[in-house]
């Protein structure tokens, strides 16, 4: 029956995404039947981001159904811990959580990154996480207005330091009202 606050499609793409987690899972099948069950066990899953978004929804849908592919078909119980675009999550995994396979977490694609970058709060090291699979793929892609200085990957690398290049943004990042008679709003 699909959950009426995450809608029948979602429900079903997110379906998909714990089947696609569940298969990373059983490809490491043979070590998981060696370890302990989690038999009777909860297993919190944490989530990187506060209660509402994406990744909250991706976090509790996973939650619901990866527990039928552990050893002992355990209970997974989400538990937000928003903060530092998901670095909260991953210091936690990496240094407080237990390391007996009742922690497991959604942290943001790109988290991994913050450690090879220096950026602040990223306190772990992402070498040392087992990564067991991801919901979902994206493809990202990078662009440049004609008139920017950057206008290759190689000119990105040759970029100062001090050259300002945005990494993403959450909805359009200018629109005005033009200044003529005409209320269309334009992009800038």
């Amino acid at each position: 029956m699909p959950n009426k606050k995450i809608g029948p499609i979602a429900t079903s793409i997110a379906k998909a995404g714990a089947l696609a987690i569940a298969s990373c899972v059983q490809a490491f099948a043979p070590a998981a039947a060696q370890g302990p069950s989690l038999a009777g066990k909860n297993v919190t899953m944490v989530i990187g981001f506060g209660p509402g978004g994406g990744y909250d929804a991706w976090g509790r849908v996973v939650a619901r159904y990866i527990g039928k592919h552990l050893p002992g078909n355990p209970n997974v119980v989400p538990q937000n811990m928003p903060g530092g675009g998901s670095f909260n999550a991953a210091n936690n995994i990496y240094a407080i959580a237990p390391k007996d396979g009742t922690v497991l977490a959604i942290i943001a694609r790109d988290a991994p990154l913050g450690p090879l970058t220096g950026a602040p709060g990223a306190r772990f090291d992402p070498l040392k996480i087992s990564w067991i699979g991801t919901p979902t793929t994206e493809t990202n892609i990078c662009i440049s207005m004609a008139r920017a200085k950057v206008k290759t990957f190689k000119d990105l690398r040759k970029a100062s330091s001090s050259s300002a290049i945005p990494a993403s943004a959450p909805a359009p990042i200018h629109t005005r009202r033009r200044s003529t008679a005409s209320s269309a709003p334009s992009s800038s």
